[in-house]
């Protein structure tokens, strides 16, 4: 069984924002992709300090993104345009409210115990003390890696998490040229705080995705152009679960 135990790879100090992250990259392993746009925002918006709870608990405001003198009311339901035509109503004011929510309790609850094992009952191989070294280097807490065939692998909510905890405010993906029946060629953007801008593509086929997600490959592109972008605006060497095959 492979075991980590450098003190480098513990979870970084417990702050806001990180409990804010992992929020977060729950919310996008549990909600539909259609609704990971909105996710991504509505982080963005805790983050800023854009939600308010008033003092019942239930009832809060969130300011828009784009006007500052503007507030839209959650309780339970949003009247905003978006809220009409997302999935469930969960605009990203919506969204948003229950993130803050989720934080505050992880916020409060303290730092979760990093797990020391990684991929249980895996075998341990050659690849194991590279990568251990690897991770460790990069500080990438480990409830965000995979152990595959013996190597380690980095899970996109992961990548979301510590991009937001580094400060992204806008992650877009789109498709470069027609998506026909055997391809789709997908190009991301990664914009963070600070000015940085980081661009990358991915391609997906019905030959290189899981069989589960087959019908909806293009998808897939999608998400692995966001992966790699992500990649290279944090350093991180490891390739995402997502760019297997």
């Amino acid at each position: 069984m492979a075991t980590i135990t450098d003190p480098a790879l513990a979870v970084e100090p417990w702050t806001w924002q990180a409990a804010v992250a992992q929020a977060s990259a729950v919310a996008h392993a549990k909600l539909p992709e259609s609704l990971h746009g909105d996710l991504e925002r509505a982080t963005s918006l805790v983050l800023q300090g854009a939600v308010f709870f008033e003092d019942d608990g239930a009832t809060c405001q969130v300011r828009s993104g784009t006007d500052a003198t503007q507030f839209y009311p959650v309780n339970g339901h949003c009247a905003c345009a978006r809220a009409q035509q997302a999935h469930k109503g969960l605009c990203k004011h919506r969204l948003s409210a229950l993130l803050y929510l989720r934080a505050d309790e992880l916020f409060r609850a303290g730092p979760p115990q990093p797990e020391q094992v990684l991929g249980s009952g895996a075998p341990d191989n050659d690849d194991l003390p590279d990568a251990a070294d690897l991770v460790a280097s990069q500080k990438i807490p480990k409830e965000y890696l995979q152990l595959i065939h013996g190597k380690l692998f980095i899970r996109y909510i992961g990548l979301l998490a510590m991009a937001h905890a580094q400060g992204l405010t806008s992650l877009s993906a789109k498709f470069v040229g027609p998506v026909t029946e055997t391809l789709a060629v997908a190009e991301a953007q990664a914009v963070f705080a600070d000015g940085r801008v980081f661009w990358e593509s991915a391609d997906a086929t019905p030959k290189n995705v899981d069989e589960q997600v087959r019908p909806h490959f293009a998808r897939v592109a999608l998400t692995r152009s966001k992966a790699r972008a992500l990649r290279d605006a944090l350093g991180i060497g490891l390739v995402s679960v997502e760019e297997l095959e």
